[in-house]
């Protein structure tokens, strides 16, 4: 049987940490990413919203085009 590799454990390690951090002063919008993270596989099947609240609690965002549309800025391969 496969391993689901949801968007959560492809997650940097930096990034998760930040999501974290802000887990105290933002816990329902955090709760609400990590759970999108656990039932997603693919960064396409996140929302233009969602790459957005990623990128806002956790401070971390894309340096150009590419990053955004393939995420790299914030999830490994």
């Amino acid at each position: 049987m496969k391993t689901r590799i949801t968007l959560y454990k492809k997650l940097k390690p930096e990034v998760k940490k930040k999501l974290q951090e802000n887990y105290g002063e933002f816990e329902h919008s955090v709760k609400v990413i990590f759970k999108s993270l656990h039932e997603e596989e693919d960064y396409n099947a996140l929302t233009i919203l969602q790459i957005y609240q990623v990128s806002l609690f956790s401070d971390v965002y894309p340096n150009n085009a590419h990053e955004l549309f393939t995420g790299s800025f914030a999830f490994n391969e």
